[in-house]
C-alpha cells in the first residue's frame, strides 16, 4: 500500500470494535491492529453517524493494546489519519483511511479518565 495523505494530529473517542490482532513485522517491529468506531454529526443532515477506522498501534504500544483494550472499551485515541491508496487486480483505484495511534487514554462508562497508554 501506498500512503499519499496525511492530516494533522487528531484526538478521537471511540469504542473499540474488535480485540486487537498482533503481528509482528519482516523487520522485527510489534503491530496491533484493531477496528475502532466513532459517532460524528453529518454536517449536511445533522444526524449522528458512525465512522469505523482500521486503528494500528507499533511497539510497546501494541503490546499494551493487546493486553487491555476489548471489543466495546471506550478509549480516547491520540494519532495521525493516513489514507492508503492502490490498484486492485482489476485496476481500480482503492483508498482505506487508517488511524495510527500514538497515544490510547482508556475511558470507564462516565468518560473519566482511567488509564493512559502511551508509546
Amino acid at each position: 500500500m501506498k500512503i499519499t495523505a496525511k492530516q494533522n494530529n487528531v484526538k478521537l473517542v471511540v469504542n473499540v470494535g474488535t480485540h486487537p490482532t498482533i503481528t509482528d513485522t519482516k523487520n522485527g517491529q510489534r503491530m496491533a491492529a484493531f477496528s475502532a468506531c466513532s459517532i460524528e454529526p453529518d454536517p449536511e443532515t445533522g444526524l449522528t453517524r458512525r465512522k469505523w477506522y482500521t486503528t494500528i498501534c507499533w511497539g510497546n504500544l501494541a503490546e499494551v493494546a493487546k493486553n487491555h483494550l476489548t471489543k466495546g472499551k471506550r478509549v480516547v485515541i491520540f494519532g495521525n489519519i493516513v489514507v492508503r491508496k492502490w490498484h486492485d487486480k482489476k485496476g481500480n483505484i482503492r483508498e482505506r483511511e487508517q488511524l495510527i495511534a500514538t497515544n490510547i487514554v482508556l475511558l470507564n462508562t462516565g468518560r473519566t479518565p482511567v488509564n493512559t497508554i502511551a508509546a
